[in-house]
């Protein structure tokens, strides 16, 4: 299936409404948005819907079904805003949804010039000022929660479906890279954005040997970002058994295979960063690790398909964190409390959550 239009058709007068979904970034928070484009195409079957994202992170949305185009917004690029600004405008939206809430997101929607633009009434940075129609959604509640409640209360109600869609090219690459793996695989995905939000990379070595030698996959998956790709390989390597360093591989994993990667593995071991919440889109079992962050507000959201069966997911939330708020950029690098999560919790969750799975 090819991808949809990478920018927005001018309309003509007698066209569908044309919708913008507004939600540039994080990848892990795209990915969790998805539900809000469901909900404005159960309401609105014949509209013509766009979705405004950073281009690195296309490929998250780009196949989705109900999608009809994605507006990409270069942020690596001099000069972009203002070539983005005028393509708004000349695509002449009847609805935009900022589903951000952030001063450059608010610029987007107001952009658009669309006679209703809608957004949270406490969004950041003066955001709100954009907006047409303000509703005002409590900022405690889990992201998927809070970004579905604007939608409920602007009138698109919709189901809690996550499904994401790797592009089809790249799962036919991994397939036939494993077409001999007998057994599976699990990915680890030891990394995130923030320091203080990744457990001890030589724990994630053991908790893979640990499944490799009681035989409850054949492989593991390493996956990075191709700058971090070469200190990791080097932690796990450094803390692998020799008789094991073969059976583990460190793919090149940009965003489309990346999630091809985790659309086909049995297990994803991850810390509270966009591979984990790509997982629970692609609908795979996870165990997920959380220090300075909440699960009830950030952790995997449980959905269940409507043609197979909900994925298992284990989260496990460092010691002494409970009832705290803590505001992790203060953190930054100092992953103290992440460490508070032993090894042997997560062997045993990894265990638990395979023993309810089925080999792919």
């Amino acid at each position: 299936m090819a991808p949809p239009p990478t920018t927005p058709q001018n309309p003509s007068p007698t066209a569908s409404p044309r919708v913008l979904l507004v939600r540039p970034s994080a990848l892990g928070d795209v990915s969790r948005t998805v539900p809000c484009l469901v909900a404005l195409r159960r309401a609105l079957p014949h509209a013509h819907i766009d979705w405004l994202v950073n281009t690195a992170f296309t490929d998250a949305v780009a196949y989705h079904p109900m999608l009809d185009g994605v507006v990409r917004f270069d942020r690596q690029r001099l000069g972009s805003v203002p070539e983005l600004l005028r393509t708004l405008r000349i695509a002449r939206y009847d609805l935009a949804v900022d589903l951000q809430g952030l001063a450059r997101s608010g610029l987007f929607t107001r952009a658009t010039g669309a006679p209703r633009r809608i957004g949270f009434a406490n969004a950041r940075e003066g955001a709100w000022l954009a907006y047409t129609e303000k509703h005002a959604l409590p900022r405690n509640q889990h992201t998927v929660d809070r970004m579905r409640g604007l939608l409920n209360a602007a009138g698109f109600p919709g189901p809690e479906d996550l499904r994401l869609y790797a592009p089809p090219h790249a799962q036919r690459k991994v397939a036939h890279h494993t077409a001999n793996w007998e057994g599976g695989y699990a990915c680890l995905a030891p990394t995130a954005r923030w320091g203080c939000k990744c457990w001890p990379i030589e724990r994630f070595a053991a908790a893979g040997a640990h499944l490799l030698a009681g035989q409850r996959v054949r492989r593991l998956v390493v996956v990075a970002s191709p700058t971090e790709r070469p200190r990791v390989r080097a932690g796990f390597e450094a803390a692998l058994p020799a008789t094991l360093r073969n059976r583990v591989s460190y793919p090149e994993t940009r965003l489309d295979t990346l999630m091809a990667w985790i659309a086909q593995t049995r297990v994803l071991l991850g810390n509270d960063s966009a591979a984990l919440h790509l997982a629970v889109g692609l609908n795979r079992p996870t165990v997920s690790l959380f220090g300075p962050t909440d699960p009830a507000r950030v952790g995997p959201c449980r959905w269940t398909p409507p043609d197979a069966p909900a994925a298992e997911h284990r989260v496990l939330r460092a010691p002494h964190t409970v009832g705290r708020t803590i505001k992790y950029r203060r953190c930054k690098d100092d992953n103290t409390l992440i460490r508070g999560i032993g090894l042997p919790a997560v062997c045993n969750a990894l265990d638990a959550v395979l023993d309810t799975t089925e080999t792919i």
